[in-house]
């Protein structure tokens, strides 16, 4: 575990891996890791390795190191969505799962607008704000 505090980030990972193989329950490893993956920009690899660890501490452990690995987890999420508002959306609009959320919401507008459960007024507009 030198090797972390060193800043040799991938060897630090690996040796992370180790000890995670050698003893699986050892959550700081998992922090370690997060950490290490954070300073690469790894970002969602930061996120994985988190949940990872929040599962085994809550399952095996006692929960102690949560608050750590969340900490990881928000600051991983802070760096994937950027500060400003176009950052924040380009971010979504690359983001598979929110491309989904979007299909599904404009599916069921047109699914409640053509079985009578949304009226149409003459000022209609789509989820999107474009006229219908």
């Amino acid at each position: 575990m030198i090797t972390y505090y060193v800043r040799h980030l991938l060897m630090s990972t690996s040796d992370c891996d180790e000890c995670i193989r050698i003893s699986p329950n050892f959550v700081k490893a998992y922090i370690r890791k997060a950490n290490a993956y954070f300073l690469m920009r790894e970002y969602k690899r930061t996120i994985e390795t988190c949940d990872k660890g929040i599962a085994i501490d809550t399952e095996h452990g006692d929960g102690k190191n949560v608050a750590e690995l969340n900490q990881w987890k928000y600051k991983a999420n802070v760096a994937i969505m950027g500060t400003s508002k176009e950052d924040r959306r380009k971010a979504a609009a690359n983001d598979p799962e929110v491309q989904v959320n979007i299909a599904g919401s404009y599916k069921q507008y047109y699914i409640d607008l053509g079985s009578g459960h949304i009226e149409r007024p003459s000022d209609a507009k789509d989820p999107t704000g474009h006229a219908v």
